[in-house]
């Protein structure tokens, strides 16, 4: 659109030149074929850079905001590699994170505020722990409340979040995937600023935890204090390595030769624009 080049004017050029797509749209819009990739992942047929190989698969795309996308003429499915915290997209307060498959899945946030505070919450934590310690301690923690769901349906600031965000006419037990993924993720943060923070880490696994669990009790589980080796959070309170484990950097630039990392942010839609 920006070069006024219409569809048929860009296949002509690329069996001209023999160029592939992502070549072919370089060309015309100015950007290096890897920011192309980076910013549209089905230009590479769904596939990671060599350099972004470590990066953990389920997180290393999502649907982005469709009004974002639909303002800039991208239509409103549009796949991005990003990272674990873009979950939602605070301008328009939708939801982006798990469990959106595809056209019209992503939920509004407008009548749960508290999704936008654990938002902000998660990106503190960021800023505070570092991202590996964070990203690490909120997958660990989406384990950990994904199962507490799958076993009892989890707790009832759960069940308040479902209510609020289910459409008029349907039901909580038929709620979708993406609304139980955006009703559990204010919990799923609190865990995690817990799994994250180096004195709660050295409570929970020391060898009288009554304050880690008292903590977790009170702010997480409505009272009830996980017990049992066969409940998640106490299988992970007894595991030599505080955090699951993760290969690879989280980050869209590639490492550098020194194995460093860059934590550059998430690919925008600034090059989708200049399409």
């Amino acid at each position: 659109m920006a070069n006024h080049t219409g569809y048929g004017a860009v296949r002509q050029l690329r069996n001209r030149t023999g160029r592939s797509w992502t070549e072919t749209l370089a060309i015309l819009s100015g950007n290096t074929v890897r920011t192309l990739i980076l910013a549209m992942p089905q230009l590479s047929a769904g596939t990671l850079l060599p350099e972004s190989a470590g990066r953990p698969a389920s997180k290393a795309t999502r649907i982005a905001c469709s009004h974002c996308t639909l303002s800039r003429g991208a239509g409103n499915h549009v796949i991005v590699h990003t990272t674990h915290e873009r979950v939602l997209c605070p301008r328009h307060r939708l939801w982006t994170g798990d469990g959106n498959a595809g056209t019209g899945t992503q939920v509004r946030l407008d009548t749960c505020p508290g999704i936008l505070a654990a938002h902000r919450h998660h990106r503190n934590l960021i800023t505070r722990f570092g991202r590996p310690a964070v990203l690490e301690a909120f997958e660990a923690s989406s384990l950990i409340n994904w199962q507490w769901y799958e076993k009892f349906g989890h707790f009832g600031c759960f069940t308040d979040r479902t209510i609020a965000l289910t459409a008029p006419g349907d039901t909580p037990q038929a709620a979708r995937p993406a609304t139980i993924a955006a009703a559990l993720y204010p919990s799923v943060v609190d865990l995690a600023s817990a799994l994250a923070s180096p004195y709660w880490q050295a409570a929970a696994k020391s060898p009288d935890p009554a304050a880690f669990l008292e903590k977790i009790s009170s702010q997480i589980t409505d009272g009830w204090i996980p017990q049992g080796f066969g409940d998640p959070l106490r299988r992970w309170m007894t595991q030599e390595r505080t955090m699951p484990t993760f290969t690879g950097p989280e980050t869209i630039s590639p490492s550098s030769p020194q194995g460093t990392t860059h934590n550059a942010p998430a690919a925008t839609f600034t090059n989708l624009g200049q399409l």
